[in-house]
């Protein structure tokens, strides 16, 4: 919104007998402002209720309360947050402004260009409906009222502006907020690229309805005198008819387009900027489209604008007619036009016909200014490494590799299909990311023990040509994101990325380190942006502990039951063996059925194993002589079986 300080300027001269001395002091003021005269003349005023003219005053005034006449009262009233200052700006010679990486840009305003990086590139020159009479910007006047807005300054000159006051006032009230929409939708500003905040600079068209000129932080707009001509009106279509505009703009709408038009050119990224055909195409869209979102005009009214009643020269179907050139006296291709019209409608039909969502591409574009930026610098190569990015970015938008979305525009021969374009270059230059897992020494072959701390490491490569700007690293365990940084990968270096990690228990996590995983970069290959290994956290390998046994004491025909017990750090499979055939396994213990005849002393050697190593101790087993007389009657052992089967039978027995 507007500054809120509501500053009225009235010069009153007072003659000093002393020394003819003249001073004027011109105060009005809501909120006690202080107005300095110093240099060249200056003043604050309602807008349109007078101008300054006279000598340069040397002073200061004092802040004091006068009267309003009425009819100014009611001005204020109406427009009671207008600020209207009168400005002298000098546009002749150069001014330098920079990138926020630091780079110059130098406007040169005498001979219209702009120089950086060694190139020297022509403003953008909109020459419409007969504005090719317009002044050049090192000729412009002095003298501009400003008015101020949040997110851009306008400048108009100060004798269109007072010819045409209200309808100035309402136009940039209006204009405002579809600028902000227009700034929310690409993501561009003139902060972001240019560190300066956007200047509208607005003369006499000198006939025709608008045109304009543009270059990087400034757009100077070309009006008609009066603001709102009949001749300048523009169709709003409903089904195919004509029909009365009910949008806020009315049929005025055209004006409103143009100013848009020119704004965006001012607030593009550099590398596009200096493209023609394809920041006309940005412009000439969005100026339809804006007013389309904001109801100014239906989407039927952009549309037909775009495909019929665009720029002459730069339609398409007399473009796809003429062998995919415009139909200018030039009969350019694609790339060497100016584009207008024609590249609008391929937006269009990438909208309409691909299903692409702007703010997928814009969100592309923002980041991927390092790899814009990159193609720019190779202009002395060729020019076209810039289209080559934005036309895969487009093509990503909309989920089509390079070869895809290459032949959506590119040229066929006269019938098509492809979209015209001719030039194409190489683009393996562009950065490749790939991500390398590690882990810190105390990690051996993956392994680290409980309870210790694992530092994971995430080398992020970049083999490719472009220094690569706000990389995303991403790292998971076990699908689960532990960490995430982002980070800048220079060309064919590295960048490492480091989290701690640790587990109390035994358990093993597959570590993924995922770089750029929203597929915001654009890389010369998207196949190689993870990497993943295990991380176990267990023991060193050590031999499992078998516990010692007890001496085990039975008497004849009584079975032996050994049951081992082991314990293994590791927590591996344990297996048993025993150093007898004596001995039956079940799962649980190793067991003998001795015979009448088995009593001795014996040691059996029982064995543990992990798989790779082993621990044993030894049991002695004593099998006592309880057998001592057979029985042949009753064919048992007396002391051993007799004496069961004495319980069974209840009958004596017989001795041997």
């Amino acid at each position: 919104m507007r500054k809120e300080t509501i500053t009225l300027a009235l010069l009153v001269s007072v003659l000093l007998l002393v020394n003819t001395l003249f001073m004027v002091i011109v105060q009005v003021s809501k909120t006690n402002a202080e107005v300095d005269f110093g240099g060249s003349l200056q003043a604050n005023v309602i807008k349109g209720a007078f101008s300054l003219d006279g000598p340069e005053a040397l002073f200061k005034t004092e802040v004091f309360e006068t009267y309003i006449p009425e009819e100014i009262k009611d001005d204020k009233e109406e427009k009671e947050d207008i600020e209207v200052d009168i400005v002298t700006i000098d546009k002749t010679g150069e001014k330098i402004i920079k990138t926020p990486e630091g780079e110059e840009i130098i406007l040169d305003y005498d001979n219209e260009v702009m120089i950086y990086n060694g190139r020297e590139v022509p403003f953008i020159v909109d020459d419409f409906d007969g504005s090719k009479d317009r002044t050049s910007i090192s000729q412009s006047p002095n003298a501009w009222v400003h008015l101020s807005y949040d997110r851009f300054e306008v400048y108009i000159e100060e004798n269109y502006y007072n010819a045409n006051t209200p309808e100035i006032d309402e136009f940039f009230d209006l204009f405002e907020p579809r600028y902000e929409l227009m700034e929310a939708n690409t993501g561009w500003s003139s902060e972001e690229f240019y560190d300066e905040k956007l200047e509208i600079y607005v003369t006499d068209s000198s006939g025709g309805c608008w045109g304009g000129i543009a270059y990087p932080t400034e757009a100077h707009i070309y009006f008609s005198s009066p603001l709102y001509k009949t001749e300048c009106q523009k169709p709003y279509y409903e089904n195919g008819e004509v029909v009365s505009n009910s949008g806020e703009l009315g049929e005025n709408w055209f004006y409103m387009s143009g100013a848009l038009h020119e704004s965006l050119h001012s607030i593009n990224p550099l590398p596009i900027f200096v493209r023609s055909w394809l920041t006309e195409g940005f412009s000439e869209y969005n100026e339809y489209n804006i007013l389309s979102e904001f109801e100014d005009i239906n989407q039927e009214t952009a549309d037909y604008s775009i495909y019929h009643n665009g720029v002459a020269g730069y339609k398409w179907e007399d473009y796809v007619t003429n062998d995919y050139h415009d139909t200018t006296v030039y009969n350019r291709e694609i790339q060497e036009s100016f584009g207008y019209d024609i590249v609008a409608w391929m937006y269009s039909m990438l909208r309409d016909d691909y299903n692409l969502d702007f703010s997928d591409f814009y969100n592309l574009v923002e980041h991927n200014d390092d790899t814009l930026n990159y193609a720019d610098s190779m202009w002395q190569i060729s020019d076209y490494f810039t289209d080559m990015v934005v036309i895969d970015l487009f093509g990503r938008s909309i989920g089509y590799d390079f070869a895809e979305i290459k032949d959506v525009f590119e040229y066929d021969g006269p019938s098509g299909p492809g979209w015209g374009v001719r030039q194409w270059v190489d683009t393996s230059w562009y950065g490749d990311l790939n991500p390398v897992l590690s882990f810190s020494e105390n990690v051996v072959e993956n392994v680290v023990e409980p309870g210790q701390t694992a530092t994971i490491i995430a080398t992020v490569y970049n083999t490719g040509d472009v220094d690569l700007e706000n990389v995303n690293v991403k790292i998971y365990s076990d699908e689960e994101l532990i960490y995430e940084e982002n980070v800048d990968v220079n060309e064919n270096s590295y960048t490492e990325v480091q989290t701690s990690f640790s587990s109390d228990i035994q358990e093993s996590f597959v570590i993924k380190a995922v770089v750029d995983e929203a597929d915001l970069k654009i890389e010369s290959n998207d196949n190689n942006n993870e990497d993943e290994e295990v991380l176990d956290f267990s023991y060193p390998p050590t031999a499992p502990i078998l516990a010692p046994f007890s001496d085990i004491v039975v008497g004849e025909m009584n079975a032996v039951n050994i049951y081992p017990k082991a314990t293994d750090l590791n927590g591996d499979d344990l297996t048993y063996e025993i150093s007898s055939s004596l001995f039956s396994w079940d799962g649980t213990k190793f067991y003998w059925k001795t015979s009448a005849q088995s009593a001795g002393t014996y040691s059996f050697k029982v064995t543990v194993s992990d798989g790779e190593l082993t621990d044993e101790e030894t049991v002695k087993v004593i099998v006592e002589n309880t057998c001592t007389t057979y029985d042949k009657v009753n064919k048992c052992w007396r002391g051993c079986e007799c004496d069961k089967l004495n319980t069974i039978k209840k009958a004596p027995l017989t001795e041997f």
